[in-house]
C-alpha cells in the first residue's frame, strides 16, 4: 500500500515474518530429531502430512502445519481472556444479574 499511516502494516509485516521465522526454525528441529518414542502436535503433523497428501492444495506442507500450530497456540491462549472480559462485560451491563451472582 502506498500509505501506511502509523506504520502499522509496516509492524504487523515484521512481526509475521519473525514468527515465521521461530515456526520454521520449529519446525526444521523436528524434521532432524524426529523420533517414533516421544512425538507432539508437530511431530504428528510431520506423519501424517505429505506432498501427496496436500497435491490438490495450493500450499505447501510447511505453510500448512505452521498455519495449523499458529492457529491452535493462539486459539488456546486468546480464549480465557476473551471469555473473561465478556463475562464481567455481560455482569456490568446487567446489575440484576451481578446480585445474585
Amino acid at each position: 500500500r502506498w500509505l501506511d499511516i502509523g506504520g502499522q502494516e509496516k509492524a504487523m509485516k515484521r512481526n509475521f515474518r519473525k514468527l515465521d521465522g521461530i515456526l520454521q526454525r520449529w519446525l526444521d528441529e523436528h524434521r532432524q530429531t524426529r523420533s517414533k518414542h516421544d512425538q507432539d502436535f508437530m511431530d504428528v503433523m510431520l506423519d501424517v502430512l505429505d506432498d501427496e497428501a496436500i497435491k490438490d492444495c495450493n500450499y505447501d506442507v510447511d505453510t500448512i502445519i505452521k498455519a495449523t500450530c499458529l492457529t491452535i497456540t493462539a486459539g488456546g491462549s486468546d480464549t480465557t481472556p476473551i471469555i473473561l472480559t465478556w463475562a464481567i462485560s455481560l455482569l456490568l451491563n446487567n446489575p440484576h444479574i451481578l446480585k445474585r451472582a
